[in-house]
């Protein structure tokens, strides 16, 4: 049976945010925060200015080259080399390494990458684009990183380790892999990820090569790139940042004046603390705080009493989230980015730091989002509606009880009687203020007898629509699984078991490159 698909407008869903919105309408007010809206021609404009930005695409190729290498990765070495080429210019998504691939969106994000670069290539001649997966493997939050939902449990993995959880080991991530692999079925789609997952996660790699290597299983014959940029010869292209942050703490001040004009319409994601790195070295992952000429190292006794270590060792310095997208954008030829609603959120917050440190904004798109269900349910929403099946139960029920021709016609007589009775009590004031009062009170009886008598009938006419609340109870529990949308809280691989196939091909037919709207997908 082929996939049945829809797409609906993100305002349909009432799942995101204004700025969300706005962004996918291309409203003007947001402007001011960004280069262009995502368009072929934007993308275009964008190339011309990004060719005038130096890139170290040496130092690129060899760390891909490196990287892919050590994990044993053949085929793709022609890729990696177009990236010498100045023609050649990246479609990037970035993302923490989830254990397991975290939830959905995470391969939402990069099957969107992988469809953009496509679409650039086909409508743009004279160009390459290589979509790539920048691996956040710097951050340090395990209790985000080590979560996911496979059937009906939460998994949470809890290492000893301490630092950059791309750096850890995952030897003691194999008792939760075993856990979840004797939950497999023997399907042919089950099969293949149960080898898959055991070559990523073999226990040898440390989690961001686990990442990387179950990437390339998964999305690789795409043609997506995935990088760590924890590396020494990438992050001396970002000394001079390291070093103006150090000595000058420039973001703060950019970022916060900067925020003052996007808080006018929209709320700030992200506060840039007064010094934006982290120190990077060995199991700590620390802030970094200046105390006169001096710089500590938070819950350490370390310090850094001479910048000369950023020229020896930039590789022990790490951006946080204000100053990563300038450390992307330096080492990439990138033109445009695809992120969530909150990372679009937060890189809106950049525009002033990038033209402060003469680098290119690229292109925000906000990745895809969508929903994959049943054959069956899926024909319940097309039947029931797409945006009516998002709509809460209690806003659908009030909204059909109070359009029944029956209760329209009670609120219309009950509001003739009302008046007619207001008319009756004008009177009252010529003859006496207690009887004023007195009839004033009985009209207020009359207004909460009126208004039980509303009431009741909704009551009612709700119970007429039994099957109605039967129907959205179902949908919704599939769209929203424990009150989440699906995509934040099911697992790729709990799909591929639950649909006993790979679920890649048919995101890699339906999502778009340059799409804004909602994706019901089903299967």
């Amino acid at each position: 049976m082929s996939n049945q698909h829809a797409y609906i407008p993100y305002d349909d869903t009432g799942s995101f945010s204004k700025l969300v919105i706005d962004y996918q309408n291309k409203d003007k007010k947001l402007l001011p925060f960004i280069n262009d809206f995502p368009s072929v021609e934007a993308i275009e404009k964008q190339i011309l200015l990004k060719e005038k930005q130096g890139i170290d695409r040496d130092a690129l190729v060899k760390v891909l080259t490196k990287q892919y290498k050590k994990l044993g990765i053949e085929g793709v070495g022609d890729t990696i080399l177009k990236m010498k080429n100045e023609k050649t210019f990246t479609i990037c998504t970035a993302h923490q390494p989830n254990i397991f691939s975290g939830y959905l969106y995470f391969i939402y994000k990069i099957v969107h990458a992988i469809n953009l670069a496509k679409e650039c290539q086909e409508q743009i001649p004279g160009y390459n684009f290589v979509p790539i997966y920048f691996i956040g493997s710097e951050d340090n939050d395990i209790e985000e990183i080590g979560a996911f939902n496979f059937k009906n449990k939460k998994y949470q993995w809890q290492p000893s380790e301490t630092g950059a959880c791309g750096r850890f080991s995952t030897k003691s991530l194999v008792a939760i892999r075993d856990e979840i692999l004797s939950q497999f079925g023997n399907s042919e789609a089950e099969n293949k990820l149960k080898q898959q997952i055991l070559a990523a996660y073999d226990g040898k790699k440390t989690l961001s090569e686990a990442t990387q290597y179950f990437v390339h299983q998964i999305l690789g014959e795409y043609g997506v790139l995935v990088l760590d940029a924890d590396d020494k010869q990438l992050k001396q292209s970002f000394k001079n940042v390291i070093k103006d942050e150090l000595e000058n703490q420039s973001s703060h001040k950019i970022v916060s004046e900067h925020n003052i004009d996007l808080n006018k319409n929209y709320k700030v994601q992200v506060e840039p603390r007064e010094l934006n790195l982290f120190y990077l070295k060995d199991n700590v992952r620390e802030r970094i705080e200046k105390d006169e000429n001096v710089f500590k190292i938070v819950s350490s006794e370390e310090k850094i009493k001479d910048l000369n270590v950023v020229d020896e060792h930039p590789e022990y310095f790490s951006p946080n989230v204000i100053l990563r997208p300038i450390f992307q954008e330096i080492i990439l030829p990138n033109v445009a980015f695809v992120g969530g609603g909150s990372e679009i959120a937060y890189w809106c917050e950049l525009k002033t730091l990038f033209e402060y440190y003469k680098i290119e904004l690229p292109i925000l798109v906000v990745r895809n989002s969508l929903s994959i269900v049943y054959h069956k349910m899926f024909n319940k929403m097309s039947n029931l509606g797409f945006a009516e099946s998002f709509e809460p139960l209690e806003n659908a029920l009030k909204e059909k009880s109070t359009s029944d021709p029956a209760y329209t016609k009670l609120l219309a007589d009950l509001d003739a009687l009302e008046n007619l009775y207001k008319t009756a009590l004008e009177p009252a004031k010529a003859i006496s203020p207690n009887l004023e009062i007195s009839a004033a009170a009985h009209f207020s009886k009359i207004t909460r007898i009126n208004e039980r008598l509303k009431t009741k009938y909704r009551a009612h006419i709700k119970r007429q629509f039994e099957d109605l609340t039967n129907r959205k109870i179902e949908i919704t529990e599939e769209l929203f699984p424990n009150g989440n949308m699906q995509e934040r809280n099911e697992n790729y691989l709990e799909l591929v078991c639950r649909f006993k196939q790979d679920i890649i091909p048919a995101l890699i037919e339906y999502q778009q490159g340059f799409g804004s709207n909602y994706l019901v997908l089903s299967y």
